[in-house]
């Protein structure tokens, strides 16, 4: 079972993404902020991070880049609804691996989150 972190300040899409992909069979720990996403992404392992753009104090950019520093392998996908501020391409130029724009589709993170976890494993020489 995959583990994923999730980390938004809107706790709707919180809990939506938690109770889907749980339901998914994926193991799912949720935050609000992404200073704790940083050390739940540290101390912890996640096999896919899901990481919202604007939050509260470290925003998803920040996050993203201290978590790449630390855990350079996994992936990490980013969710916004601020998609003219250039996020996409800071985020992908700081290693993210997929950008989603909100409102967003769940059948489309599914699917994101799977090819994510597909090419990590072909980056480890896994089977997934």
């Amino acid at each position: 079972m995959a583990r994923l972190l999730i980390a938004d300040d809107e706790a709707t899409v919180t809990q939506l993404l938690s109770e889907e992909l749980t339901s998914a069979g994926y193991d799912v720990v949720a935050v609000s902020d992404g200073a704790t996403a940083v050390v739940q992404a540290i101390e912890e392992d996640f096999d896919c991070i899901i990481l919202d753009v604007k939050m509260p104090g470290m925003d998803g950019v920040s996050a993203l880049r201290s978590i790449k520093q630390a855990k350079p392998h996994v992936p990490i996908i980013v969710i916004t609804a601020h998609i003219g501020e250039g996020y996409m391409f800071e985020s992908k130029r700081l290693g993210a691996s997929d950008f989603i724009t909100k409102p967003f589709k769940l059948s489309l993170i599914k699917e994101t989150i799977q090819r994510a976890l597909r090419k990590a494993a072909e980056g480890r020489g896994v089977a997934a």
